[in-house]
């Protein structure tokens, strides 16, 4: 079974799963969701059904939260087994299997659409990310969505952040001739060698690598999150079968 604590043993410790908040957020929208109450799979599905599916990546992308999707089931009910079939980050072509799961045909599908939700927004996510990564892969700049620094929209604030020395500077809004300009202020002096620059504000894929080639070292894309189209994926259900006792 594929939970939230599983990604908490990975090698790679680089960040740490939210998994409390991950949880609190299933909670919440199988509960919006009104799951309990689930009244037209109780009266279209037999209760001794079990059923046996699977997700397919309906278009080419890059999958992530597949341990919420796991953590709808575990709420929802104990008895649906999920096995994830990639991993959290990988990319899939149209058509891969990602997700298989079987249980009770009712609790099923009364969590696919809370479960594909999260699934098709995270994996949208990750799709959109990788390919602004995808652009400036070969060069020294990190995509990020945000984090907390000092904001300056001109070269003259830059400056003042520059001889404050504070660990990171937004640069907002700026042309690619303002953050060249930015860059040669860090560059010239030794003292300022450890700062980092950030460039954010209306980055699309046609803008990002001209950024990129300024010598920033990271862009901050709010694209990722705030339009990021979710993915194609479908649960389909492969076989179903009366449970006997005994059996």
């Amino acid at each position: 079974m594929f939970t939230l604590a599983a990604l908490k043993s990975e090698e790679d410790s680089r960040f740490a799963w939210p998994a409390q908040a991950a949880s609190r957020a299933v909670t919440g929208a199988l509960a919006e969701d009104c799951t309990a109450a689930d009244l037209t799979t109780q009266w279209t599905v037999p209760a001794g059904l079990r059923a046996r599916g699977y997700v397919e990546a309906r278009e080419a992308g890059t999958i992530a939260g597949l341990p919420v999707f796991a953590e709808v089931y575990r709420q929802l009910d104990a008895q649906v087994r999920v096995r994830a079939l990639v991993a959290d980050g990988e990319r899939v072509t149209r058509g891969r299997r990602v997700v298989e799961i079987s249980g009770p045909a009712r609790s099923i599908l009364t969590g696919e659409r809370v479960a594909l939700n999260f699934l098709q927004r995270l994996s949208g996510i990750a799709t959109t990310a990788a390919s602004y990564v995808a652009c400036v892969e070969d060069l020294p700049v990190s995509i990020l969505d945000t984090q907390i620094e000092v904001e300056v929209s001109t070269v003259e604030q830059a400056r003042q952040a520059l001889e404050c020395e504070v660990d990171w500077i937004l640069l907002d809004n700026m042309t690619v001739g303002q953050l060249e300009a930015v860059v040669r202020l860090r560059d010239a002096v030794p003292a300022y060698a450890g700062i980092q620059l950030e460039a954010s504000g209306n980055v699309t894929l046609e803008s990002v690598r001209s950024i990129a080639l300024t010598g920033v070292d990271a862009i901050s894309v709010g694209a990722l999150t705030h339009s990021a189209r979710a993915l194609d994926l479908s649960l389909l259900i492969e076989s179903a079968a009366e449970h006997r006792a005994g059996r």
